[in-house]
């Protein structure tokens, strides 16, 4: 078992949407060099957990954990 999820209600779908269309409004705005120091800083937050990315992923997937560093060495 990889993790466990909890079920949601249609009204928490619905809140996590009003969430997002919330967050998406101060992202947009955000100035640009901003928006790039929170992605950089992300980035470098994948970066750190990598392996631990990779592994997680492999197990879901059923792939070969090495495989799966391409990807998050090209998202950070």
């Amino acid at each position: 078992v990889i993790g466990h999820i909890a079920l949601g209600s249609e009204e928490d779908a619905d809140l996590a949407f009003e969430a997002a269309a919330g967050a998406l409004k101060g992202w947009k705005c955000m100035p640009g060099i901003e928006r790039g120091r929170y992605l950089r800083s992300l980035g470098g937050k994948v970066q750190e957990k990598k392996a631990e990315l990779s592994r997680l992923e492999a197990q879901d997937c059923g792939k070969v954990g090495a495989w799966w560093l391409f990807p998050f060495e090209v998202l950070s």
